[in-house]
């Protein structure tokens, strides 16, 4: 039944999903297309006479759990701030929240799983822009990290140089296309075949039972004739 859906409305289908991944892809492009600059960073905590290999390496993973959130706050982004040329300060505002939500869109930190290593991501609309912003929180974190981790005999070494994308990232063109085509194709599949089973459903109505009476049974009312006859009434005096 399926497949007879699609074969009988095939182009509708295709006319429903071309619409809504031209729609998607519109709306895709309103927003500013932003670049991305990226680099990684190893925390490393020297080995000691008290410290062994393992809990040396748990503990270089929590201090860079502590710095991914670190990243976030209003202090840390005051001190990238300082040190990026002051062509950048004007995107951020003079507001303090909307300050903070600027910052918050603008980078991106992740750890790696199960490594001590920090994953560095700025975005802007200028690949230059975004550089100088991953080259300056990379400089607070190898240079200043220590007033944040508090930690003793702590190291933390840029092991990627900056990397910018050739092509924007934010929106993610392709994967949104991507997900309007199958999202289309499912609503578009999904309604044909719903109102196929409607269309077939009106065409062969169910049929009505028959109605049952005592000692009775009426197959049609329209060849039914009832006659009623008078009952003589008889006089009692």
């Amino acid at each position: 039944m399926l497949s007879q859906t699609l074969i009988k409305h095939w182009q509708k289908i295709i006319l429903i999903t071309l619409l809504l991944v031209t729609l998607v892809l519109f709306l895709s492009l309103v927003p500013t297309l932003e670049y991305r600059s990226q680099t990684k960073l190893l925390i490393v905590q020297k080995h000691s006479f008290n410290l062994d290999s393992y809990t040396a390496v748990r503990s270089s993973e929590r201090i860079a759990q502590i710095l991914s959130q670190v990243v976030y706050t209003d202090s840390f982004m005051r001190q990238v701030l300082r040190i990026v040329p002051e062509d950048s300060s004007p995107l951020f505002g003079a507001d303090e929240r909307k300050a903070r939500k600027t910052w918050e869109n603008k980078i991106s930190i992740h750890v790696v799983p199960s490594t001590s290593i920090l994953e560095v991501s700025a975005y802007d609309e200028n690949r230059l822009q975004a550089e100088k912003l991953v080259s300056g929180i990379s400089y607070i974190l190898i240079n200043r990290g220590a007033n944040y981790h508090g930690g003793e005999n702590i190291v933390i070494k840029q092991i990627d140089s900056p990397l910018n994308s050739r092509f924007p990232v934010k929106p993610n063109i392709p994967l949104n296309l991507a997900l309007s085509f199958l999202l289309g194709l499912f609503f578009s599949v999904g309604l044909c075949y719903y109102q196929e089973q409607k269309n077939q459903s009106e065409s062969f109505p169910l049929p009505i039972p028959k109605k049952t009476y005592p000692d009775i049974e009426i197959d049609d009312l329209d060849e039914i004739h009832i006659s009623k006859e008078k009952v003589p009434q008889e006089n009692f005096n």
